[in-house]
């Protein structure tokens, strides 16, 4: 992907640990920005209770992603604790041309792949209040599969060493309060461009 943004777009990498509350921070980002595009990623991990296709994810088997990645439909790709997650070139160049604020909720290893591709990005990292908050929220989530908690938890700690690649750290300690942060640090980045 080696377009550049029109000076109305902007690309926001979107990271943090599995369990500090992205998904949480991006509803309440969306309710009070309806016009911010959020990408959905294709993965090749089961739903979880209450995700649907296309609306959380675009779940695929593995052999229908791997078919993906040989046509070059990802901007980004990578294996995470046993599975696949990608994100669709397509769906972002569209937003992009259309002028779009395209957030991409992505895991470090994908976001700094996306930052040398694009480095007129926006990267924002979200960090628990503590390791122990982080622990409880995974070992409550994820309480019938404590191997992949683990996994998860590890995966965690290089996350966290690598925020500081990121232009912005932010700290999930109050949805609202840090959500309303994250939109100020986007919509600063807009103007100054």
């Amino acid at each position: 992907m080696n377009k550049n943004l029109n000076n109305k777009s902007l690309l926001v990498i979107f990271s943090g640990p599995s369990g500090v509350g992205k998904d949480t921070l991006l509803k309440e980002m969306k309710s009070l920005d309806p016009d911010l595009v959020v990408s959905i990623s294709a993965t090749t991990r089961r739903p979880r209770s209450g995700e649907s296709h296309g609306v959380d994810y675009f779940f695929l088997t593995h052999k229908e992603f791997i078919k993906a990645i040989n046509g070059d439909k990802f901007i980004e790709y990578v294996s995470y604790c046993g599975n696949l997650y990608g994100t669709p070139k397509k769906m972002i160049e569209n937003f992009l041309d259309l002028g779009k604020i395209v957030i991409l909720k992505i895991d470090v290893q994908g976001g700094l792949e996306i930052k040398k591709k694009m480095p007129e990005s926006l990267s924002i990292f979200v960090a628990p209040p503590s390791s122990e908050i982080l622990s409880r929220r995974l070992y409550n989530r994820d309480f019938e599969n404590n191997k992949q908690t683990k996994k998860r938890l590890v995966r965690s700690e290089f996350e966290i060493k690598h925020s500081n690649m990121y232009n912005h750290k932010v700290i999930n300690d109050d949805v609202k309060k840090c959500s309303k942060r994250i939109l100020e640090i986007i919509y600063n980045h807009k103007e100054s461009q």
